[in-house]
């Protein structure tokens, strides 16, 4: 892709060549109200994403068709829902199959793990180590384990 600033618009050019007209005013919440920081993205290497350093945020086609288009915003928090439903489900039947209880996952409290596992919530990093470390595992594998369950699913789903 390929963007720039035109009046007080972002345009973003996609390679089938749609363009995307995003009001900076719609940036402000991610970005902050400096035009000068606003102006100062960069492209990542594969045109994939628009970058601003001064905030660390990377912003795709996905977001930023959100940020114009409520109903692209509402298919992206259905697609996130979905997601963490099923990460949630997959981390409740592993920690099932190895015979531990919500309460019983140091550094969380049942009802937090209740939350993830019911999709409610997202899972952030810290609570992936406590899951490991309560399976007797590193992250890493514990992860790996996680995405397997996941992609049986999705096999399942295609079938």
């Amino acid at each position: 892709m390929d963007a720039w600033i035109e009046e007080d618009c972002l345009i973003v050019l996609f390679p089938a060549f749609d363009r995307l007209r995003v009001p900076l005013s719609k940036l402000t919440k991610y970005l902050g109200t400096d035009k000068d920081e606003i102006k100062a993205f960069e492209i990542d290497d594969d045109g994939s994403f628009l970058y601003w350093p001064h905030v660390d945020v990377h912003l795709g086609p996905n977001q930023l068709h959100a940020l114009v288009d409520p109903t692209a915003a509402i298919a992206a928090r259905q697609k996130s829902r979905q997601f963490n439903r099923e990460y949630g489900e997959a981390i409740c039947a592993l920690r099932e199959e190895h015979g531990l209880r919500q309460n019983a996952i140091q550094g969380v409290t049942d009802r937090h793990l209740r939350r993830i596992e019911q999709g409610l919530l997202p899972v952030k990093s810290g609570l992936l180590e406590s899951l490991a470390t309560a399976h007797g595992l590193e992250v890493s594998a514990y992860m790996v384990e996680l995405a397997r369950r996941l992609g049986r699913r999705e096999a399942d789903r295609s079938e």
